[in-house]
């Protein structure tokens, strides 16, 4: 299967965000690595870090929010990635402390397995959540007055903002990166549990 990574990027993420993050998708699987933005100087970060291809997006669908990113990556079209469209797209987040090469192949791989139609990297949590309720916090993934041994609680995922990855056809058709069938992939060096 073809993998190609695109990273949305905005004007204040700066070089060492754009360029680590083309540099370790660059060392990836992926056949070819594109940056979307609508920022002059981002682009000329991701030529000079070697990015394939820049995709300038219009300033409409440059704000801070997920929605965003999913339209940016609509309008695009994914088959303006040339003759030969990837079956798989990883967005990866120059945002994203913790990425890794490691990271971007172990989504690749999951979607090639076949069991799924969209992964991101996460971190395994099993720990006590609590949420704001009037004057008072309540529990949310627990009993609350019967305190359970960690051990005992049930493994949820936390997102790291890494990797997002999806079959191109199923994205289309959704037009979201949370498609069909969807596997946590657990990151490199995150944890939060």
């Amino acid at each position: 299967m073809i993998a190609d990574v695109i990273i949305p990027a905005r004007g204040c993420d700066g070089w060492s965000a754009v360029g680590h993050a083309v540099t370790l998708s660059r060392m990836s699987r992926a056949r070819a690595v594109y940056v979307s933005t609508d920022d002059d100087g981002v682009a000329g970060l991701a030529d000079v870090a070697g990015a394939t291809g820049v995709f300038r997006r219009p300033a409409g669908l440059s704000g801070g929010c997920d929605a965003a990113v999913e339209l940016a990556l609509r309008q695009m079209r994914v088959s303006e990635m040339g003759t030969n469209v990837p079956d798989i797209v990883l967005m990866v987040q120059c945002s994203c402390r913790t990425l890794t090469t490691e990271d971007i192949d172990a989504c690749i791989s999951a979607l090639e397995a076949g069991n799924c139609e969209s992964v991101f990297s996460a971190a395994p949590f099993s720990g006590y959540v609590w949420a704001e309720s009037g004057n008072q916090v309540v529990p949310v993934n627990h009993p609350g007055r019967v305190r359970l041994r960690k051990v005992d609680c049930d493994t949820q995922w936390i997102e790291t903002g890494g990797v997002y990855g999806f079959r191109v056809d199923e994205f289309l058709r959704t037009g979201s990166r949370f498609c069909g069938r969807t596997l946590a992939v657990p990151a490199k060096e995150a944890d939060h549990g």
